[in-house]
């Protein structure tokens, strides 16, 4: 981008209520090009490199008091609540639906908690093992069943 289109870009987000993603949009650059233009601002005019930083720290606690979460997933869980709720969904055999119902916690928060890191690479298998069961109204005695039933783990 040259110098002048920089400028331009800066004025229109700092004049507008517009994110730097819905900027980088409007001018067809990804928003990680802009956000490197936005830092050549510096060496540009300082006046609106401070500008634009200013915005967007207005914009990140307006973010986050909305309920968002800037530059990062905000994870809403403990380790030993991600551990438990694995526990329980292979010792019991629930579908992702019954551990919604039985936790009070979404169906797709219950699959990012055990598909998290927080999460064995033992524990993920059997419980995409027991995922498989579910999806096929199956129950699983244990994995050899299911390997033999599926022909492979």
């Amino acid at each position: 981008m040259k110098n002048s289109e920089i400028l331009k870009c800066a004025r229109d987000y700092i004049n507008s209520s517009d994110t730097v993603e819905q900027i980088a949009d409007k001018y067809g650059v990804s928003k990680k090009t802009l956000q490197n233009n936005f830092k050549k601002l510096k060496d540009i005019d300082e006046e609106i490199y401070n500008s634009v930083e200013e915005k967007k720290q207005v914009n990140q606690v307006v973010g986050r008091k909305k309920g968002g979460s800037i530059s990062g997933r905000f994870v809403s869980y403990t380790e030993e609540e991600a551990n438990m709720i694995a526990d329980a969904i292979i010792n019991q055999q629930l579908t992702y639906k019954e551990a919604e119902e039985k936790f009070g916690k979404a169906h797709s928060t219950i699959y990012d908690m055990v598909h998290s890191d927080f999460i064995s690479d033992e524990k993920k298998s059997k419980l995409d093992l027991i995922a498989i069961a579910n999806n096929k109204g199956q129950t699983i005695i244990d994995e050899e069943e299911i390997i033999k039933s599926n022909g492979s783990k």
